[in-house]
């Protein structure tokens, strides 16, 4: 099966998967009750053999192991340095299958783990026997084998390696064998608890150097959720987790008490508690050094910066990787409870929401140029990454040593990783053009269009990935 045909598989299991649903959706009402159960289960099982189709898939695209491509980059003196991209056929797969990479590379490396170290839950779910969720709680603890075993995940066949794969590969036919039983007949929890506790009965002295591996995986992001909320996420040490939480029920509990005692309004414990963090964050202060800062970028429309709009204007907040819709109000609420605040100022045409210019006012003067390509980007313009322009390259289109000019038309900002996709990956960007939009080729020969980003909040076309 050669990429392209692959690539084309995936697409034609995901049209299949969607026209099984459609039917299910379509014949509500039509099927009895007495047959409601069995029209279920006669679903998921469908389902469950479409998901095994789609590994296969994935393992004809992006090979059975991890595989990199290895670059060498000159360098500014002259001395040429070799980098490695991996998986390349992510990217290809992301935008075949309209995926985040971090997603395609997650359902690529389950794929690879059902298929090399967990046949039983393999055939199991290729039969309709268990559901892709039970298949990944089940690949999840092979991975904390590999890990306990200090084997590269990526690629377990590594030379020099094979008395401890062949230890591992006995390991995981245990794993395979009871976890798979479970999952037959429990739920997905069940079936998580139960490879927890097999994968510490086959190898509990392997328990330190997956707790260490796992210190790697810890992080803080933040995921919009709209309607003026967001989750922000932390993934950290147990006892680090329950000391913030005391710490935040600690502090939510004298705001209840303030509130109880001034007779206003008691906001649920739920808003307590986030208030509290919020308040702990933003004016706490760190070893004696003053109040903790934060930069921010805020996005405002010409017409509500000179004043002309009526009402209270939107803006779009920018910091921390996120960003949001907020109401000018707001964004004076925020400028006034951080302590330490500096502010960028974009300002868009209020009709297109392109961006005009940007404010001179910001945190880190850098050359003018930049800061109109990453304010007008926003983030990386290949279709469907969301990482952030400023912590990215500016990329050519068209190579500046292959007659491209240093222009808003020919630049655009790419993470790293899809900056060296473009320039050594056979990926490729054409048809760029100064608002940003731009194409992007693939070396199957796909076209995906990343649309012009509007920086103002509600106006002008999303991004789109459409497959030309």
């Amino acid at each position: 099966m050669t990429m392209g045909t692959a690539i084309e598989a995936v697409l034609a299991l995901a049209l299949d998967v969607a026209r099984e649903f459609a039917a299910a959706r379509d014949s509500v009402g039509s099927v009895p009750a007495a047959q409601g159960v069995a029209s279920l289960t006669d679903a998921l099982r469908a389902v469950a053999r479409a998901e095994a189709r789609v590994h296969a898939a994935l393992i004809a695209i992006g090979g059975s192991t991890r595989r990199s491509i290895t670059v060498t980059i000159p360098g500014i003196s002259g001395a040429a340095r070799r980098v490695e991209v991996e998986d390349a056929a992510r990217s290809e797969i992301a935008l075949a299958a309209h995926w985040t990479e971090g997603y395609a590379q997650h359902r690529l490396d389950v794929a690879r783990v059902l298929h090399g170290f967990a046949p039983e839950a393999r055939r199991a779910l290729a039969d309709g026997e268990i559901s892709c969720a039970h298949a990944n709680a089940i690949a999840d603890g092979v991975h904390a084998l590999m890990r306990g075993l200090a084997m590269d995940a990526a690629d377990p066949a590594s030379p020099g390696r094979e008395a401890t794969r062949a230890h591992l590969e006995a390991l995981c036919r245990q794993l395979d064998h009871r976890a798979t039983a479970i999952a037959r007949r429990g739920t997905v929890p069940h079936t998580r608890r139960a490879v927890t506790r097999i994968v510490d009965s086959l190898h509990a002295e392997g328990a330190a150097a997956r707790r260490k591996a796992a210190r790697a995986d810890r992080d803080v992001w933040v995921r919009a959720e709209g309607d003026g909320n967001a989750l922000l996420v932390a993934r950290m040490s147990v006892g680090h987790a329950i000391a913030c939480a005391a710490m935040v029920d600690g502090l939510a509990a004298a705001l209840r008490r303030e509130r109880d005692d001034d007779g206003s309004r008691t906001p649920p414990r739920g808003e307590l508690r986030a208030e509290a963090l919020a308040t702990l964050l933003l004016g706490g202060r760190r070893d004696g050094a003053g109040p903790i800062g934060a930069h921010v970028d805020v996005v405002v429309g010409l017409d509500a910066l000179l004043g002309l709009q009526d009402g209270d204007a939107t803006a779009l907040v920018r910091g921390a990787g996120s960003e949001e819709v907020v109401t000018v109000t707001e964004v004076r609420a925020l400028l006034g409870q951080a302590g330490d605040v500096t502010l960028r100022r974009p300002v868009t045409d209020s009709l297109s929401g392109h961006l005009l210019d940007v404010s001179r006012h910001r945190y880190a003067p850098s050359e003018r140029l930049r800061d109109f390509i990453v304010a007008r980007d926003g983030h990386c313009r290949w279709p469907g990454c969301t990482r952030r322009a400023a912590s990215g390259d500016l990329d050519h289109a068209q190579p500046f040593d292959d007659g491209g000019q240093t222009t808003v038309a020919n630049l655009g900002a790419l993470c790293r990783r899809h900056h060296l996709l473009k320039t050594h990956g056979g990926f490729d960007i054409v048809e760029s053009r100064a608002d940003g939009g731009c194409v992007v080729t693939t070396p199957a020969g796909a076209r995906y269009e990343h649309a012009p980003v509007s920086v103002l909040p509600g106006v002008g076309p999303p991004t789109r990935l459409s497959p030309g």
